[in-house]
């Protein structure tokens, strides 16, 4: 035997991964992780609708709000040319 070399057992294989329960199908897997998380946490209760449905706001108060916008990015832009 060379110098250096030792009698020792060969060297092990490292150890496999036990893929008995794991599916082929990899998407199939990762949808049944996440349902499995969504259903099983309960951080989140379910949400009830309210029993009435929000007002939207009238088109008069959103076109005023624009026109006011408009007039004050229109006066900084003044203000900053004039000076």
């Amino acid at each position: 035997m060379g110098e250096g070399l030792s009698e020792g057992p060969p060297p092990t294989a490292p150890p496999r991964w036990n893929t008995d329960h794991v599916p082929e199908d990899h998407e199939k897997l990762v949808a049944d992780a996440l349902r499995a998380q969504a259903t099983s946490s309960g951080a989140h209760p379910p949400v009830t609708p309210p029993d009435r449905p929000a007002t939207p706001l009238p088109a008069g108060w959103v076109l005023l709000l624009a026109a006011l916008l408009g007039l004050a990015a229109g006066t900084v832009v003044a203000v900053i040319t004039l000076r």
